[in-house]
């Protein structure tokens, strides 16, 4: 889901998920089974613009919950840099490869 204010980052924005959760076309999708959502923050040492972020992506997940049966279960957000504030926020999975591996050149 596209949460962040950032032109760099992608992904749907919460009213055509919306939109297209409650169309035919999801329906036909008979060998896929979503289970969860994924976003990312802000890029910004801004810790109340970040917080807001995983706040609205929690929020979002918590709306979809009632498109999906009991195995919609993932709410990923939070990186190297944040991912404590995002389990704080509610995620579930987060991405910290960086600090496993280290930076990317």
């Amino acid at each position: 889901i596209h949460s962040a204010k950032e032109e760099s980052k992608t992904g749907w924005a919460f009213d055509e998920l919306e939109t297209y959760l409650q169309s035919e076309a999801i329906k036909s999708l008979k060998n896929i089974r979503v289970r969860g959502v994924m976003g990312m923050a802000t890029n910004t040492d801004d810790e109340a613009t970040i917080r807001a972020d995983f706040e609205r992506l929690a929020h979002h997940y918590n709306n979809l919950k009632p498109f999906f049966d009991n195995t919609f279960d993932i709410l990923s957000m939070g990186m190297s840099d944040d991912y404590e504030l995002a389990i704080e926020c509610g995620s579930t999975m987060v991405r910290i490869g960086s600090s496993i591996f280290g930076n990317r050149y």
